[in-house]
């Protein structure tokens, strides 16, 4: 369990953890759901397969929840191409391309247990983790060298079971986002990751943390046949 919880903390986890969002033009009211992904930074990734009523150029506000749980995010959408992002973008969104980029400027965030808080765009961004190189070959290396181990972890952070297994989709400085059982979750780091040494560090102690009893149920359940 991360010992570095925050209120913005936080709600960068909940947005990171959400598939979808409702985007809207600015002046002119339009709106409509939109697929959205996350940078390292916690800039807001968007793609080429926005809803026609929609301007993605006059995108300016996102949000996303429940009336238990509400982030908007409210800033500038640009054009936008990066390797790395768009790679991000395909784990969450095989079938769209990575196009548009909103940097979040204001950020409202609420929940039952949290109350109400406002942040700037200094709040929220994030250092991304430098030196890191290709992040693709990292998670790929994760999935398939030691799946039985991030479902493990996966388990024990979330406090939720994995009965299908997990897989790392992207790492940013607080933690790994990991789809398990159809549902994105964030597997949070005890403190942020600044350089890959701080990454290796980070992923050590979720290991070592992580019972062996465990991660060899874990690694039961992944070589075990699928049954009905």
């Amino acid at each position: 369990m991360s010992s570095n919880i925050t209120p913005v903390s936080c709600a960068r986890v909940y947005a990171r953890t959400q598939y979808i969002a409702l985007a809207s033009n600015h002046f002119d009211g339009q709106e409509d759901l939109v697929r959205i992904a996350f940078s390292q930074e916690g800039a807001v990734l968007l793609g080429q397969d926005i809803p026609s009523p929609l301007d993605p150029r006059r995108i300016s506000r996102l949000l996303l929840g429940t009336h238990h749980c509400y982030l908007a995010l409210e800033g500038i959408t640009a054009k936008y191409s990066d390797e790395s992002d768009a790679q991000r973008w395909k784990a969450l969104h095989p079938g769209d391309e990575l196009s548009w980029r909103l940097e979040p400027e204001v950020i409202l965030w609420s929940r039952f247990d949290y109350g109400l808080h406002a942040f700037d765009e200094t709040e929220w961004s994030l250092e991304p983790i430098r030196g890191l190189g290709q992040e693709s070959d990292f998670i790929e290396h994760l999935n398939s060298s030691h799946a039985p181990l991030v479902a493990a972890i996966t388990r024990k952070s979330t406090g939720r079971a994995c009965t299908q297994g997990a897989r790392v989709l992207s790492i940013d400085p607080e933690g790994l986002l990991v789809e398990a059982d159809g549902d994105l979750r964030h597997v949070a780091f005890a403190a942020p990751c600044h350089t890959p040494q701080d990454l290796q560090r980070a992923l050590q102690r979720l290991a070592n943390e992580t019972p062996r009893a465990d991660r060899q149920a874990s690694s039961a359940r992944t070589a075990a046949p699928h049954t009905v």
